[in-house]
């Protein structure tokens, strides 16, 4: 049986296989953009072998803003969920409020312009803003923002008054070696017809 946007497998062009530095001018698997599959992906993070699920996706050519580390979220652009087309500025994305998170950089590719994979699931970095509404600790639920390239804590009392929830921490931030006021959290932006 298949799922429809579902694949048991991925095409990586390069030779490490890891999905989080990927960025092409064109897709090196025809017919893949929008697919979404768990890869095992031991270069990031612990704990081990656990899956990450990453769907392949355009970056808008007019996103402007640069990735410097991992775990920015990563916002459908103004019905991009059509073309499977990503931004990173909430300005673009398909939500006044910034809100429609599809996922997650996991990485610094893709570049604008360029195909690539975001993470859609699993144990992935989330960065989070400077000073976070409750501190990052194991089981906090987390939300993107209205400003650009953050995530935020929710306070799970007021679960039902915020934005979508997209995950919940592992841990504190800076507690690792993904980068500055990064934590590892279990990602599950929601998704569209899956």
């Amino acid at each position: 049986m298949s799922i429809k946007g579902w694949n048991p497998g991925m095409f990586v062009a390069n030779a490490t296989g890891d999905p989080t530095i990927v960025s092409e001018t064109t897709p090196f698997a025809k017919g893949q953009l929008g697919t979404v599959a768990p890869i095992s992906n031991t270069i990031l993070f612990d704990p081990g072998y656990a899956p990450r699920i990453y769907q392949y996706i355009l970056r808008d050519s007019t996103d402007g803003l640069t990735l410097a580390t991992a775990g920015s979220p990563a916002h459908w652009l103004a019905a991009g969920y059509l073309l499977f087309s990503v931004t990173s500025d909430v300005s673009e994305s398909s939500d006044a409020g910034g809100y429609a998170c599809a996922g997650v950089f996991a990485g610094i590719y893709p570049l604008a312009g360029k195909y690539g994979f975001i993470q859609v699931g699993g144990v992935g970095p989330a960065l989070f803003k400077a000073t976070e509404t409750e501190t990052c600790a194991s089981g906090v639920p987390i939300t993107p923002t209205a400003t650009d390239l953050e995530f935020d804590t929710i306070a799970t009392a007021q679960l039902t008054a915020k934005p979508p929830l997209v995950g919940y921490c592992l841990g504190a931030k800076d507690a690792g070696s993904i980068g500055t006021n990064v934590t590892q959290a279990i990602l599950f932006p929601p998704r569209l017809g899956w």
